[in-house]
């Protein structure tokens, strides 16, 4: 997977919560590529930019409006962390070429630790999880962009809502964000059309109240039924094998400096979010 238009404009809403004002590092579980235009971040990140400063961004990420190969350690440069690595058993891009269904024993740790696609591919999905715990320095931050409903055999797995709940109940992390953004291909699309508009994360259908209720599966289905009929989905959404496809964006602060534990396998229980 790689970074999408609503990606861009959920970095500019954590960026507006200070989720990164103490991060300096980040780790990448896959090298993202950036997936949209540059529009998109004039859009999403130009109001906190000045315009010298967005030119020279765009300049770097952007050749004759096509993405460069690591677009993405500009965009994260921008946004405070200097210090880009990746793991990732194929790409030429890694820092290290490691099998992600193992540990992954590195010499350091880091403030932010991505998954963006990249758990559903992972057999040993639990260990990635753990991966990501192991590499979060006291206080770091976990960013998923994983697949949650609808997109069958992208991958092993969905990962369902109660999965960061439980796993931040367990070792103690605090919830920065969750949202839960169905028929996610199609708002990708919609978001490239009407670039000047912001992203309306407090419009999104299912709520984060929604995914901590027993209710939850008819909430999604219904949802996606009426997705599946929109006409917005008609016209965009067959450029995608699933059509109608949702996603979890969730970021998790581990806890800090004495606190962190070693990771700690949930079992499910009731949702709770924190």
């Amino acid at each position: 997977m790689g970074i999408s238009a609503v990606m861009v404009h959920w970095f500019a809403r954590l960026h507006k919560k200070r989720a990164f004002a103490d991060a300096n590092s980040i780790v990448e579980l896959g090298p993202q590529d950036v997936m949209t235009t540059p529009a998109i971040f004039q859009s999403a990140l130009g109001p906190m930019t000045d315009k010298a400063a967005m030119a020279d961004l765009l300049g770097e990420m952007f050749k004759d409006g096509r993405p460069k190969p690591w677009a993405q350690q500009a965009l994260y440069r921008h946004l405070g962390l200097q210090d880009y690595n990746s793991i990732d058993m194929f790409d030429p891009r890694a820092n290290w070429r490691l099998d992600l269904n193992y540990p992954c024993r590195l010499p350091r740790r880091f403030s932010v630790v991505t998954n963006f696609g990249s758990s559903e591919h992972i057999f040993d999905i639990a260990q990635s999880f753990r991966t990501v715990h192991d590499l979060l320095e006291p206080g770091g931050i976990a960013l998923f962009v994983l697949p949650a409903f609808g997109d069958i055999d992208h991958g092993f797995w969905n990962v369902h809502p109660t999965v960061y709940f439980d796993v931040a109940q367990e070792n103690g992390y605090s919830i920065l964000d969750f949202v839960y953004i169905d028929n996610f291909g199609v708002r990708c699309r919609l978001a490239e059309e009407r670039p000047d508009e912001p992203f309306g994360f407090r419009d999104l259908p299912i709520k984060v109240e929604d995914c901590i209720q027993p209710n939850l599966p008819r909430t999604v289905t219904l949802q996606y039924i009426q997705n599946l009929n929109n006409p917005d989905t008609a016209r965009l959404g067959m450029e995608f094998p699933c059509i109608v496809f949702d996603y979890c964006f969730v970021a998790l602060r581990k806890p800090g400096e004495g606190e962190e534990q070693g990771f700690v396998f949930p079992t499910q229980g009731k949702y709770r979010a924190s």
